[in-house]
C-alpha cells in the first residue's frame, strides 16, 4: 500500500503519522511546496517581534525526523496534476524545475488554504505583505530589519491581523488596523470585540472598522 499526501503542514503530517501508527508497513510520501513541513502557524506573528526568537522553534518536525518514522517528506515539491483514474501524479521539484511522475494507492489532499490578497491596486508594491507561511514571516522580518519602518497598516481584524498588530506594537511601530466589518474579532461576540478594540486602542493602535482599502500608493513601494 502506497499513501501519498499533498500538503505537509498540520493536517498532512498528522495524517501521515496516524497512517504510520495504523500500518507500520505502509509506504508514505508527503509532498510540501514550502521549504518546511509541520510549522507552528500560530506562532508566525510572534516571530516578527522576536517573542519567538529562533526560526527553528516554529518547526515542529523536520523531514529528517519524519524519515526516522519511515515517512518520506519532500519539501519544495509541487503536485501539478492528478490522474485519478490511473492513480498517477505529475510532480515538479521546485529546486531543479524537473517534473516526474508518481503513483499512489491512496491519496490525501491536505493543502490547506492560501492567504487571500484582495484585488486592490498597488498590492504588488514593495512593502505590501501577506502572512500565511514561515517564508512570509521571513520576508516581513527581513524588511523590518532592513528598512526600520515606523508605521504599519494591517488590513483585516481577524486572529492573525490582531496578533500582527500586537507584535508590531512591541517593535515600537505606529500601527493602524482596518476592518471592513463593523467590529474586529468577528469569531467572537460583540462584547468580546468591544473589549479587544478597547485593548488595541489602549496600546496605541488606530482601529478603523467599517472601512475598506481602495488602493495602495507609493513610488515603487508603499
Amino acid at each position: 500500500m502506497r499513501l501519498v499526501i499533498l500538503g505537509g503542514v498540520a493536517a498532512g503530517t498528522k495524517a501521515a503519522s496516524r497512517a504510520r501508527r495504523l500500518d507500520p508497513e505502509m509506504e508514505i510520501t508527503v509532498y510540501q511546496e514550502e521549504p518546511e513541513p509541520s510549522i507552528s502557524e500560530c506562532g508566525l506573528p510572534y516571530y516578527l517581534s522576536g517573542v519567538v526568537g529562533e526560526r527553528e522553534n516554529l518547526i515542529a518536525r523536520t523531514p529528517e525526523q519524519f524519515a526516522d518514522k519511515d515517512i518520506e517528506v519532500l519539501v519544495r515539491h509541487r503536485v501539478e496534476s492528478i490522474d485519478a483514474a490511473g492513480k498517477k501524479l505529475s510532480v515538479r521539484d521546485l529546486r531543479t524545475d524537473k517534473v516526474f511522475d508518481d503513483t499512489y494507492d491512496r491519496l490525501i489532499i491536505a493543502t490547506g488554504a492560501r492567504a487571500v490578497l484582495p484585488p486592490i491596486p498597488g498590492a504588488e508594491l514593495e512593502g505590501v505583505f501577506k502572512l500565511r507561511f514561515l517564508t512570509d514571516s521571513d520576508e516581513i522580518r527581513r524588511y523590518i530589519e532592513e528598512r526600520s519602518p515606523g508605521k504599519a497598516t494591517i488590513v483585516g481584524g481577524g486572529y492573525i491581523g490582531l496578533e500582527v498588530a500586537e507584535n508590531l506594537c512591541r517593535l515600537g511601530m505606529e500601527v493602524s488596523l482596518i476592518e471592513g466589518e463593523d467590529r474586529v474579532a468577528l469569531a467572537y461576540g460583540p462584547e468580546v470585540s468591544e473589549n479587544v478594540e478597547a485593548e488595541l486602542e489602549a496600546n496605541g493602535v488606530g482601529v478603523y472598522t467599517g472601512e475598506h482599502v481602495d488602493e495602495f500608493t507609493g513610488e515603487g513601494r508603499v
